[in-house]
């Protein structure tokens, strides 16, 4: 790690430990322990924003936020001061909120507001079903956000100052893989990692948790109807806790639970080397096996859910969390191409500037900026 800058201003630490956490639906977090010849106490480093660039080269990224919480350590003025600091990501900025009420309003565009009125940009995929109502009322920006999208099935990351709105089955299935994580020696260092570990995970069919959802609702004239999720499931259980008032709406739900991570049926673990290249929302093959003989049941294609890095001044190592619907669900082949090119090849990667004590993306809606 290197390059800290606090507030804008260049900052004298050198880094003992770190670790870094990135996963859906939670801001990105680092923990990081540093020393100091120059800095004498922690006064006022708390809500500061600061960044710094971590990974090793050429695989090196910059990260943003802001500075939660501080423990000094040992040291001060007749020392070096020891402290760590625990910092969130850019998304901090919607820790608070207002009530808002949105009307005929897709979940996506509705999240989209709620990071442009914060400062940040966003990216996601479109849904075309329009609520008749949607509402914050005494929740923070940043749960309102999570509890429209996780309506809809969907996962919020966040990276490079945007709020990413994804579906995470359609992610899956359309977006090329990153890269190759290979158990052995890597083929092509520029598009393999070597796998060190790889645990997989499945559920079984009689799981609970593989129960499929059935909805009721009234259709026009006041007939009760049902809606049943696709697919092969122990049996089903009805869903009570939605008010649905239209095919539409029940459609709406039950591609959510299709969408729904947390209702696939097979998870890895993955430990490779120190990779700040690998980002939650990407995809991944993973080759435990010589392919030219055999395929293995778990490798193939997997999302990316989240990732945690851990390193010291002797070593530096990624964990990658790794899902996806089952080992036989179709994927597309094609190449990988990051979440700001999708809609346009030549757009420019964004990035974030310090404003005031706040983060601004270079994607944000400066019309709704507060």
């Amino acid at each position: 790690m290197s390059r800290f800058m606090l507030n804008g201003v260049s900052m004298d630490v050198t880094v003992v430990d770190a670790g870094l956490l990135f996963m859906d639906g939670t801001h990105d977090e680092t923990t990081i322990t540093v020393t100091s010849a120059t800095l004498e106490n922690t006064e006022g480093l708390v809500d500061s924003p600061i960044s710094f660039t971590w990974g090793v080269s050429p695989r090196s990224e910059a990260f943003s936020g802001y500075i939660m919480g501080v423990e000094e350590k040992s040291g001060g003025a007749t020392g070096a001061l020891t402290f760590s600091m625990t910092i969130f990501g850019t998304t901090k900025a919607m820790f608070e909120g207002r009530p808002r009420f949105w009307s005929n309003k897709s979940v996506p565009s509705a999240v989209k507001d709620l990071a442009s009125s914060c400062g940040l940009g966003f990216y996601g995929h479109d849904h075309t079903f329009l609520w008749k109502a949607l509402a914050q009322t005494d929740e923070t920006d940043w749960a309102t956000a999570n509890k429209l999208t996780k309506r809809l099935g969907w996962r919020l990351w966040s990276r490079y100052g945007c709020l990413l709105c994804y579906d995470p089955a359609k992610l899956f299935t359309e977006s090329g893989s990153y890269c190759r994580l290979f158990m052995g020696t890597p083929e092509d260092y520029t598009t393999d990692r070597q796998l060190l570990e790889f645990t997989p995970t499945e559920q079984t069919n009689t799981d609970k948790s593989r129960l499929g959802s059935k909805f009721g609702y009234f259709a026009p004239g006041g007939v009760v109807q049902t809606a049943t999720e696709p697919g092969e499931f122990a049996g089903y259980k009805f869903v009570t806790d939605n008010v649905i008032d239209s095919p539409a709406a029940a459609t709406a739900y039950l591609s959510a639970e299709t969408a729904d991570m947390d209702t696939w049926k097979q998870s890895a673990m993955a430990r490779v080397w120190g990779d700040a290249d690998i980002y939650p929302g990407m995809c991944v093959d993973v080759v435990t096996t010589n392919r030219r003989y055999v395929k293995a049941k778990y490798d193939g294609k997997w999302l990316v859910r989240g990732c945690s890095h851990q390193m010291d001044r002797q070593q530096y190592q990624t964990m990658l969390y790794l899902v996806r619907p089952s080992s036989t669900a179709s994927v597309s082949t094609s190449s990988y191409t990051p979440f700001w090119r999708v809609n346009d090849i030549s757009a420019a990667k964004p990035f974030v500037s310090v404003n005031e004590g706040q983060w601004l993306s270079s994607k944000a809606d400066r019309r709704f900026v507060l």
